[in-house]
């Protein structure tokens, strides 16, 4: 079923769209008022009063996170310098003068004396066994070295 709208104009463009009338010429079609709701002084302030006690709870909320956020943060924090320690305590004991390291200073407490003083002890015998291999690294070398140049003599002592 086609609906034809009568128009004023003739119809002498086909191509143009109908003229159509306006809504309110169909009352049927229009949506009913809703006389429910009545926006009175009242209403108002209690939807004021809802809102402000809704954004009081999500503000509580908030600060709360905040809270836990920063107390977290801190204790990250305190373990990152521990771990700061311990990793300049390991660097110092495989490289002493590395330029990272903060230089100790003066007051220092006996059990880093005491750690410095074992670490210092532990690279002195390092150094010695070293010395030691090396040492016989040399005599090994010098003893070959001494056989090679006995047998260059008897075929340098040869006439041509």
């Amino acid at each position: 079923m086609s609906l034809i709208i009568p128009s004023s104009q003739p119809a002498s463009s086909s191509n143009a769209p109908p003229i159509l009338p306006p809504i309110t010429a169909f009352p049927h079609l229009l949506p009913k008022p809703d006389h429910s709701r009545q926006w009175t002084k009242d209403n108002s302030d209690a939807i004021l009063a809802e809102k402000r006690r809704r954004n009081a709870g999500a503000s509580s909320r908030f600060r709360e996170r905040r809270k836990q956020r920063e107390k977290e943060l801190q204790e990250r924090v305190v373990l990152l310098e521990q771990r700061v320690q311990q990793l300049q305590t390991a660097l110092r004991q495989y490289n002493p003068k590395h330029p990272l390291i903060e230089p100790s200073s003066s007051s220092s407490s006996p059990q880093d004396l005491g750690d410095r003083v074992s670490q210092l002890e532990s690279m002195m015998t390092r150094f010695r066994e070293e010395k030691e291999s090396d040492t016989q690294k040399l005599d090994a070398l010098e003893k070959e070295n001494s056989y090679l140049k006995s047998l260059l003599k008897p075929s340098m002592d040869k006439p041509q």
